[in-house]
């Protein structure tokens, strides 16, 4: 069992990251909204998602089987502060920067653009699409 303080430093560095990228990822959806889904598609789409204790009761045993894994010496475990700032937030500038391009394929179900623009080679059609 980890000690308290581990748990402590453990806590703070992964809930600030994930306080980081959800209020990136809620105020993507906030802008994306009026720009993408209809609503009836929208209710659907929510009706398709687990509720949301069933996904609170997962990350809550994600992390824990992560911090048993770093106990473990399987990874380090996460830094409380980003190691380059500077590169977190002009990775961040440059997602939301992208964000208006990927509603836009979305919208237009552009999954596949990526093929038109590089010589596919041998990988497989999985990794020749665009996820967002």
């Amino acid at each position: 069992m980890a000690g308290l303080r581990e748990r402590l430093a453990y806590a703070a560095a992964q809930g600030t990251r994930l306080a980081f990228y959800g209020a990136q990822y809620a105020l993507s959806r906030r802008i994306a909204k009026a720009r993408e889904i209809p609503q009836a598609a929208e209710a659907q789409r929510r009706a398709d998602l687990p509720a949301r204790a069933v996904v609170r009761r997962a990350m809550r045993d994600l992390l824990r089987r992560d911090l048993a894994n770093v106990r473990a010496g399987l990874y380090p475990p996460p830094s409380l502060l980003p190691d380059h700032p500077a590169r977190l937030l002009k990775a961040t500038a440059g997602f939301f920067a992208d964000l208006p391009r990927a509603i836009e394929r979305r919208q237009r179900r552009g999954a596949t653009d990526v093929r038109k623009e590089v010589n596919g080679g041998d990988y497989p059609p999985y990794y020749l699409q665009n996820f967002h």
